[in-house]
């Protein structure tokens, strides 16, 4: 495929990964070939790391749902107050159109994108000072 004008040559099996469940109880899944861990602590810490997010664990819905982005698909990035549509996120980003079918965005069970993994938290499921129960999702690439 051409992505902004260089020719590059992907593995087409890494399309049509299927969906994971996460629940309370799930301690990671497998997403194509990256591995998500899911762990909760009450010690509210932050940590700057694009690998992690540092979620609001009572906003959480279960099951959350791990899948690929779709077009029409909108977050409000971590620092902003208005929605941002994934694909404009992507292109803001200079994300090759190759890693965007396989970037996994994880979903609270109320429809809302949680997390682009490995790239922006959504700024609904950040941390505040009321948090009482943090959920770490940490995105282990393989």
């Amino acid at each position: 495929m051409i992505n902004r004008d260089y020719l590059v040559i992907v593995d087409k099996n890494n399309d049509g990964i299927s969906n994971q469940f996460i629940h309370p109880s799930t301690k990671s899944v497998f997403f194509g070939k990256d591995e998500f861990a899911l762990s909760f602590s009450t010690e509210i810490k932050f940590e700057a790391n694009q690998n992690k997010a540092f979620v609001n664990a009572d906003k959480l819905i279960f099951p959350l749902i791990l899948r690929n982005w779709q077009n029409g698909d909108k977050f409000i990035p971590l620092g902003m107050r208005q929605p941002k549509k994934v694909s404009d996120f992507f292109i803001d980003e200079k994300v090759p159109l190759h890693l965007k079918a396989s970037t996994a965005i994880l979903i609270n069970g109320n429809g809302d994108i949680i997390w682009i993994a490995g790239m922006r938290q959504d700024n609904r499921y950040k941390l505040t000072t009321a948090t009482k129960k943090v959920a770490i999702f940490e995105l282990k690439k393989k």
